[in-house]
């Protein structure tokens, strides 16, 4: 059986005592520091008048009450809305009079009163009463209806004036401009998933629930978030026109104290919770990942008065905490994770992925980040393909090749120029494909001896990886050349260049040898070998990954027989 619970605070809600722990409570009133009134589904109302150290009960003489609303104008003289009546008292909840007894009343809401004499009420399929204290035994008459329904255990009516009222419900919300006659919804208040309300005058209006808390300055014309953490909000009261507290469904208090513009936790830990600082993107990556940075709860190393176990972490994905990841505190000022995003952004627009960062004591007491927002997208080149090949048949030329290794890869660019040196650029761009085999049927047979091509990976996020060894096909003859071999050692520039992260050095060899090839930095410290082996005579390509390495100048070298050849090449990141 679920438990409810009755807490008070002292200290303009920085700490809170529980002070009755009891089954169904339904709704609180209390008209000043010592009287408490509380409302039980099943018990009707309980009376403190010694903030909540004695308590007497009156449950109307009747079973099943289900008290929905209690308001108190004054600590004599109050309201109770039942399903089954409306009760006044006017003894400070000693003695209870109904002011409406039928079965009609079985869905009525809630109650608004502004004095002894005047109040409307809301029932749950819309229809609206005012109170008439001359109406004989029923004093309640309808005077209009919302449209629609109004329903939620938190739904209720309230009027900032004799004109101006509001009536809130879990998904509708109305507004009436002449004392509850006429209503008409407010769509921005509207399948908002609505749990609390306040009204602060006839302009300034508060809601609360799934979304956080939305604000409005013009009387509901517009709404705007000022709080949103993924957690559900459950009631929010303002003591005056600057202090204001809210709840969610967990029992964390949150605090106002600038008239609802900014809030912070209400409770004497609000320094405790971990802080996200940023979340950036993985470097270097497909997409999949970005990198959280927080900074540490006062728990972890400054503040011992509670044990901090660990930090989690969790995706907040339609205002559910899915969790990811845990984290050990080790007294560090900042914190640095990676965790996956939701979504890969670079080619469908930004998908945004939310965070939050508990800090969870040895007590079980847990301290929540706001909840902040990244996004990741793919930065990474796919490998190129290998093994191109191209053979001239009857009218037309084959040219197939392996697939890249990369698993993201969705087609093939295909270039072909008259010359040998061309560049993988539009201008040369001729064909994609989504296979390993192309067939170019439009030979410009006696404009040129040979056709020159090169093949590129194309990602699902459209990055492109550096293009195969380059091939040449006669136009005169059936076969494969490669393009021309010089008879003497010969070190390519790489290309592309600049690049990031991915560039392909090529070079010559008249002759089988031996050959190492190297890269070194401006100071000239070696950074990786990516070849030491005998080569045969031909042409080579091989392929530098430098995702580890900073952006600025490298050098590559071609060491055989004795000799070396260095070359210059640029990382950009």
């Amino acid at each position: 059986m679920n438990q409810y619970f009755l807490s008070n605070s002292t200290d303009g809600g920085v700490t809170w005592d529980i002070i009755l722990v009891g089954n169904k409570m339904k709704a609180l009133a209390y008209p000043n520091n010592d009287k408490i009134i509380l409302g039980y589904e099943t018990k009707g109302v309980a009376v403190s008048e010694n903030n909540g150290v004695d308590w007497s009960y009156n449950n109307f003489n009747e079973t099943q009450i289900n008290i929905k609303k209690i308001q108190f104008i004054n600590p004599n003289y109050g309201w109770v809305c039942s399903e089954k009546a409306v009760y006044i008292t006017s003894d400070g909840g000693i003695t209870w009079d109904a002011t409406g007894l039928s079965n009609g009343w079985y869905d009525a809401l809630a109650i608004y009163v502004r004095g002894v004499d005047d109040g409307w009420l809301v029932k749950e399929n819309g229809d609206v009463f005012r109170f008439d204290p001359y109406g004989g035994s029923n004093k309640w008459n309808q005077i209009g209806t919302l449209g629609g329904r109004c329903y939620g255990n938190n739904a209720g009516i309230t009027f900032a004036d004799s004109l101006v009222g509001y009536a809130v419900g879990y998904n509708y919300s109305y507004k009436s401009t002449d004392g509850g006659y006429n209503w008409k919804k407010i769509p921005q208040a509207s399948y908002r998933n609505i749990n609390g309300y306040f009204v602060m005058n006839k302009q300034e209006i508060f809601l609360c629930g799934l979304k956080g808390i939305l604000y409005s300055s013009n009387g509901g014309e517009n709404f705007a978030t000022v709080y949103y953490d993924g957690v559900e909000l459950q009631s929010i009261h303002f003591s005056d026109t600057q202090y204001g507290w809210a709840v969610d469904s967990d029992g964390n208090i949150i605090k106002t104290t600038d008239g609802g513009q900014t809030w912070t936790s209400g409770n004497s830990n609000q320094a405790f919770p971990p802080s996200i600082t940023s979340i950036i993107d993985k470097p270097n990556d497909e997409g999949s990942f970005v990198i959280l940075e927080f900074e540490r709860s006062m728990l972890d190393g400054i503040n011992n008065s509670e044990v901090l176990i660990h930090y989690s972490i969790f995706s907040i994905v339609h205002n559910n905490a899915i969790f990811l990841k845990q984290v050990n505190p080790t007294n560090s000022t900042h914190y640095s994770i990676e965790l996956p995003s939701v979504g890969d952004s670079t080619a469908s627009g930004i998908i945004w992925s939310y965070y939050r960062v508990d800090a969870v004591t040895q007590l079980g007491s847990i301290y929540k980040s706001q909840v902040e927002r990244g996004y990741s997208v793919d930065n990474l080149s796919p490998q190129p393909p290998s093994n191109l090949n191209g053979t001239l048949k009857t009218n037309r030329i084959e040219l197939n090749w392996k697939q890249s290794l990369s698993v993201d890869v969705i087609k093939y660019q295909i270039f072909r120029s008259y010359n040998e040196f061309f560049t993988v650029d539009t201008l040369n761009f001729y064909y994609e494909v989504d296979d390993s085999l192309f067939i170019d049927a439009n030979l410009p047979l006696g404009e040129t001896d040979f056709l020159y091509y090169s093949v590129c990976a194309v990602d699902a996020a459209g990055n492109r990886s550096v293009d195969s060894v380059r091939v040449a096909v006669p136009l005169n003859t059936t076969g494969v050349k490669e393009i021309g071999i010089p008879n003497e050692f010969y070190l390519y520039q790489n290309y592309p260049n600049p690049f990031n992260p991915g560039t392909i050095i090529e070079f010559t060899l008249p002759q089988s040898t031996h050959i190492k090839l190297t890269v070194y930095d401006t100071k000239g410290e070696l950074i990786k070998i990516l070849a030491n082996d005998r080569y045969n005579m031909g042409k080579h390509s091989i392929q530098f990954d430098s995702s580890d390495l900073s952006s600025g100048v490298y050098f590559y070298r071609l060491t055989y027989n004795g000799k070396n050849i260095t070359k210059k090449m640029l990382l950009l990141r």
